[in-house]
């Protein structure tokens, strides 16, 4: 009888001998399947080379779709390449303030203009468009107060301040999708 070719048959109390030398002890009633060797459940048609080949080869395909479906799937377009299309206008920003010296919890005003430089024939947009007064603090631009402005059109800010100093400041115009950031000159305010 050669293996898998029987279901379990029932065995009488023996002791068989199998070819390879070992024992298997059986017991009356006990249901057993006919030895089976697992050698021969490692022989498979395809060799280990063919297995081999057909990894490979399927490696190599998959590699080369990879960068073909990246290629073939273009990716929507970055805010780089829409300003490729549509160049960001250029606008000029000048600020100044009503007095350079002022008392502590005295108001000052801060007057100024945000313009567009390079009219490109586009409508200028209607909304407004953030403007941040900011001071010098060791080297570094803090953001101190901020308001809102139409392109080519004037703005006036109201500042206080609390602590007698000597500032340096400046009004900056961050880059918004249709225009690009400016500043303003550098001036100066001594709080007393």
């Amino acid at each position: 009888m050669t293996c898998g070719e029987s279901p379990l048959q029932p065995h009488a109390r023996i002791t068989p001998l199998w070819s390879d030398g070992s024992h298997l002890r059986a017991y009356s009633g006990a249901l057993r399947a006919p030895p089976c060797s697992t050698s021969s459940m490692n022989h498979t048609p395809i060799s280990r080379i063919t297995k081999t080949f057909a990894v490979l080869v399927t490696g190599i395909v998959l590699a080369g779709l990879v960068p073909a479906a990246a290629v073939a799937s273009p990716a929507s377009p970055t805010s780089s390449e829409q300003t490729s299309v549509y160049k960001k206008k250029k606008v000029k920003l000048e600020a100044k303030a009503d007095k350079s010296k002022v008392k502590v919890g005295e108001e000052t005003k801060l007057k100024g203009r945000l313009d567009v430089v390079a009219d490109d024939g586009r409508d200028a947009a209607d909304a407004l468009e953030l403007i941040i007064v900011q001071k010098l603090v060791a080297g570094v631009w803090v953001d101190l107060s901020n308001g809102s402005c139409r392109p080519n059109g004037s703005f006036s800010l109201s500042l206080s301040f609390s602590v007698k100093a000597s500032l340096t400041l400046r009004v900056y115009h961050p880059e918004t999708t249709l225009y690009a950031s400016a500043t303003s000159s550098v001036f100066g305010v001594v709080v007393v």
